[in-house]
Formats: structure tokens, C-alpha cells, sequence
């Protein structure tokens, strides 16, 4: 015991972490449902998704795989679209350019987290969101909230005077696939609903929001796809429990389906692990890309190698020598979850430079 706590090397240092023991949105992927749906949403009927419900008239809809013709995965009334994951995904419909403040319908749902936040805390919220197929109108920016209390109103009009938060989307993407989208925030206290749709008033959307999808011929609605909400307390957590010579990871570099360029908040993830790497030149780290279980062996094989290349990249390009860095690829080998999402990943290895 003595022998291997002196050849241990012990992490002694903080990273900002985003803890993955509890998703605070429940039913976060819509894949419970109160029954499988036969159409669209009727005016006065609420969703057929547990937990999440619109909070005014508007009628929101759910896609699910056992639903009827028009309702269905991934064919169904707004076009085409497989999900992220799993059999589900919603849709809202969120305006379209020319709208006044006298008639501006929108659609919502809300949920109740599983938590209330607390004041000061740091959370990354993050979701899949895009077009549907036949929406002639994408927005630049995805609005949302967090709220105390249920927002609520009897109409199915524009909900006001609600403050909201806003994710910018890729204005340049015109290829009909989902994107994820990514926030941080500070919470000032006790929410504990949070509510998705298009905020924006119509003179400002008018404006600037709505942005012509000209691969798109016929359509006249601006529709939005909905999956695989994420929200985590951001904490400090020591890693004083990751040993020289063992695997660790970090829960904000993933990559989306296919894709080889991590998301956004990886830079940030990786940052701590950056710095330290910095302060023990001594050491050097192993990169090992993973894939989900989708496609051919080979190409995820290729794929993963390009994921742990991918991270390789940013670190060395913050400035840690190339050659500290070793990267492997084990396509779907070792997954660690039945949600395709969290199989698409790197992990690490620190171990002692050898001497030559």
C-alpha cells in the first residue's frame, strides 16, 4: 500500500466541472409519454408528453415513433427528422416575419425541474434544436427561461414581460440537421421552471430574428424541432481522486453525431486540465476517442481518432508541446451509457514523460 501511494501521482489541482450525477430536467428527451399520439395537437388539448405542458393555449406537438402519420418519427406533418436520441422530439411552432403585437401566436411547454436553483450557482444549460425540414423561416437566436413560478395565460399569444435568455443559433447552417445549443448562467434563486419557445417581441423578430432558409420552397412557418435537454450545476470539484496512469474525463467535451469538432464549451472544460499540464512539464497525457454504436466499424474507428486528434488540437494550440500528447481512437469499444449523446467522447490519461 505504502509503495503505491509513493509511486502515485495524485492531482492536487481544481477543474471547473459540470457534475453528471443529476440532469435537473425531467423526461428531458421526451421519450415519456401519456399515450402514443394519433395527430397534431387540437386547440384546448394539452401535449402528450409527461411532465411537460404548454402554459397557454397554444398546442405544441410531440413526434414519437408509435405516433400516427403525421405525428410520427422521423416522417411527420413539418417534414423529416430522425432524433438526436431515442424515438421523440417536440415541436413548437415560433412566429413568422410580419406579425403585430394584436395577433402573434406562439407555442411553449414548460417543466418543472427536479431541483430548485440555487442563488449564485453557476448551471450549463444546453439542447438540441433545428428547423423542421419544411420551415421556411429559421431565427438567428433560441429564447428561454428560468422562472420561480409557472408562467401562465389563458391565450394562445406571445407570452410578455417575461425575462428571457437567448442562445445565438448558426446563421450561416442551411442543411437540415439538428444543432446544440449552449448557456451558462448564474441563478439568482429558487427557479424552478423552465420554459422554451420564441420571446422575442414581434417588432424586434420582424426586424432581425427571422432569416429566409432558401433550400426551402413552399413553406411559410417558422417551426421548431425540440430534443435532449441538459441542465448541471457547474461546481468545483477536486481530482484528487484521479490517480497517474488512470482514465478520467470531462464532462463538457462531447461532439455531436458524425462530427469530429467537440461542442462549444469544451475550450472551457478543458481548461483546467490545460493549466495544469502547464505547471508539470513533467507530464504527459494520452487523448483516447470514442464513438456511439451508429455506422460501419471502420469509420468510427476513423472517427474517433479524429476526436481525440480534435482535442489534441486545442490543447497544443494552448500551448503544450505536441509531443507530450499521445492519441488513440477505440471507435465503439467501451461505451458507457445507453444514450448515444454521452458515448461520444474523449478520455484522459496522465502519465510521466520517459526518460530517455
Amino acid at each position: 500500500m505504502i509503495k503505491k501511494i509513493l509511486g502515485s501521482l495524485f492531482l492536487l489541482l481544481f477543474l471547473v466541472n459540470y457534475s453528471q450525477g443529476q440532469n435537473l430536467i425531467p423526461n428531458n428527451s421526451f421519450e415519456e409519454i401519456k399515450m402514443c399520439p394519433n395527430d397534431y395537437t387540437m386547440p384546448y388539448q394539452q401535449i402528450k408528453t409527461k411532465v411537460w405542458y404548454s402554459p397557454t393555449s397554444g398546442t405544441p406537438d410531440v413526434f414519437a415513433a408509435c405516433g400516427g402519420p403525421k405525428v410520427s418519427t422521423p416522417k411527420n406533418y413539418v417534414g423529416f427528422a430522425y432524433p438526436v436520441d431515442g424515438d421523440n422530439y417536440v415541436g413548437l411552432f415560433a412566429g413568422k416575419p410580419n406579425q403585430s403585437d394584436s395577433s402573434c401566436y406562439r407555442e411553449y411547454l414548460t417543466c418543472k425541474l427536479k431541483a430548485n436553483l440555487k442563488k449564485g450557482r453557476k448551471y450549463l444549460f444546453s439542447f438540441y434544436a433545428r428547423p423542421s425540414s419544411l420551415s421556411k423561416y429559421k431565427l438567428d437566436e433560441l429564447s428561454f427561461t428560468f422562472t420561480k413560478e409557472s408562467p401562465g395565460s389563458s391565450s394562445d399569444q406571445i407570452l410578455k414581460n417575461i425575462p428571457f435568455l437567448t442562445a445565438k443559433a448558426d446563421s450561416l447552417k442551411e442543411k437540415d440537421e439538428w444543432e446544440h445549443f449552449s448557456y451558462e448562467f448564474t441563478a439568482t434563486g429558487n427557479e424552478n421552471y423552465l420554459t422554451i419557445g420564441n420571446f422575442f417581441p414581434p417588432t424586434n423578430s420582424n426586424k432581425t430574428k427571422y432569416k429566409t432558409r432558401e433550400n426551402v420552397k413552399g413553406g411559410w412557418i417558422t417551426y421548431y424541432l425540440y430534443d435532449e435537454f441538459v441542465l448541471h450545476e457547474e461546481s468545483i470539484q477536486p481530482l484528487n481522486n484521479y490517480e497517474l496512469n488512470e482514465p478520467f474525463s470531462i464532462s463538457s467535451v462531447y461532439f455531436d453525431f458524425d462530427s469530429s469538432v467537440p461542442y462549444n464549451e469544451a475550450q472551457n472544460g478543458l481548461s483546467g486540465l490545460i493549466n495544469y499540464l502547464l505547471q508539470n512539464p513533467e507530464l504527459r497525457l494520452i487523448i483516447n476517442g470514442y464513438t456511439d454504436n451508429m455506422g460501419p466499424e471502420i469509420y468510427n474507428q476513423n472517427l474517433s481518432v479524429e476526436r481525440a486528434r480534435s482535442i489534441k488540437t486545442i490543447i497544443v494550440n494552448s500551448g503544450i508541446d505536441s509531443l507530450r500528447i499521445e492519441t488513440h481512437g477505440f471507435g465503439y469499444k467501451n461505451m458507457i451509457s445507453n444514450k448515444d449523446s454521452l458515448n461520444r467522447r474523449t478520455e484522459f490519461v496522465l502519465t510521466k514523460k520517459v526518460k530517455k
